[in-house]
């Protein structure tokens, strides 16, 4: 069995961090890094926690007590009722771990505790999702693992959705731009349509322009919802959105953009032609319903 000096050079050599690296992200200095690994000194129970929680990990994973680095014992230990930001913290740390079991133990144990879905889908999937990009962003975490978790979200969403009884008899199509392969934030947002009582005819991605016309015609959608996660896809919005704006069957269906390319710059849904532009799902809910209320008072 391995001790604790040894098991934290292995994690940190897995994460490939140097001494330095791992000594400033904890405030300590590189010295003490070195001592711990080395077995000449160890840290105290904040310190312990504050090394496992920055290196993704278990305790007893990283004290050299079990061989597999699982986050359900850890979260199950936790006797107290967790916020919803803790709670997105531990569901993190279970999809970085591959812990599929322990991501939607958390989630489901949010959904007995009467937390709402929306503040779930909000505040603890979103962030963890968020952060991954991010993390995937700088190599941080591979494609493979990236997909995983979008993956095992993606499951835990469609167990705990359900569909609001009051329908409102409004339509939207969602679609995320031609090459977008990330559709997990359009999903939470076409989700929260139906949770508000819209009929959501979702697309997803890579769906062809004129098919994207014909569910529009076909639907008589009041609302167009358009995501598109990387800059490179804006211009296939805004060549999207000049497209459907010649459609006569299409000139009353507001369109409505968002997704990370369109949070970097406030003011690019102006720019690609959109009626409006919403950060997250609950925003989208608030802009659609007024642009409808709007387009009924005008007639």
């Amino acid at each position: 069995m391995d001790t604790f000096g040894q098991r934290l050079k292995k994690i940190r050599k897995e994460k490939k961090l140097r001494q330095k690296d791992l000594a400033n992200a904890l405030g300590l200095a590189q010295t003490t890094i070195a001592n711990y690994e080395q077995n000449m000194r160890f840290p105290d129970h904040k310190k312990l926690n504050k090394i496992a929680n920055h290196l993704s990990v278990s305790l007893d994973y990283l004290l050299g007590r079990e061989e597999k680095n699982t986050i359900s014992k850890v979260y199950i230990e936790k006797k107290e009722v967790l916020s919803l930001s803790e709670r997105s913290n531990y569901y993190l740390k279970a999809l970085l771990q591959e812990d599929k079991d322990g991501a939607k133990k958390i989630i489901e144990e949010a959904v007995l505790y009467g937390n709402n879905i929306t503040d779930i889908y909000l505040h603890v999937l979103e962030p963890a999702l968020k952060e991954i990009g991010r993390r995937w962003s700088i190599n941080d975490v591979s494609i493979a693992q990236e997909h995983f978790c979008s993956f095992v979200t993606q499951q835990i969403m469609s167990q705990i959705f359900t569909k609001s009884v009051t329908k409102k008899k409004c339509k939207a199509v969602a679609v995320a731009v031609s090459g977008e392969l990330h559709e997990i934030g359009l999903k939470m947002v076409s989700d929260f349509f139906e949770m508000d009582g819209w009929d959501v005819y979702y697309l997803g991605s890579n769906t062809p322009t004129k098919s994207i016309i014909e569910a529009i015609e076909f639907t008589k959608a009041d609302i167009l919802i358009i995501s598109a996660t990387l800059s490179s896809y804006v211009d296939a919005v805004e060549n999207l959105i000049k497209v459907i704006r010649l459609e006569k069957e299409c000139e009353e269906t507001k369109i409505i953009v968002g997704g990370q390319a369109f949070n970097k710059d406030k003011g690019l849904w102006e720019k690609v032609g959109a009626d409006g532009y919403s950060v997250n799902a609950k925003e989208a809910i608030k802009i659609a319903n007024r642009l409808v209320s709007k387009r009924q008072g005008n007639r």
